[in-house]
């Protein structure tokens, strides 16, 4: 099956998990900001809480997942140096 143009540019902007690729992290922390005002004005179910890197698609996506290599707040990795 031969792809029109319309097509392979929908291809690029998602990743073959079906999840939208944002190609740059600023892109992906505008939408991420976004997705927080409706969320906060209960005007969507989602609830983005980061952005992270994909090595699959080599774009960002956003999660509602926290992010489980996140130290406790107030902790520095530094801090045993």
């Amino acid at each position: 099956m031969k792809r029109n143009a319309h097509d392979r540019e929908k291809l690029k902007q998602h990743c073959w998990t079906g999840k939208v690729r944002y190609r740059r992290e600023r892109a992906a922390l505008q939408m991420l900001e976004k997705q927080q005002e409706l969320a906060e004005r209960g005007q969507t179910s989602y609830r983005q809480t980061r952005v992270y890197y994909c090595d699959s698609c080599h774009g960002w996506h956003l999660t509602s997942k926290e992010d489980r290599w996140a130290l406790p707040s107030g902790q520095n990795p530094q801090s045993d140096v």
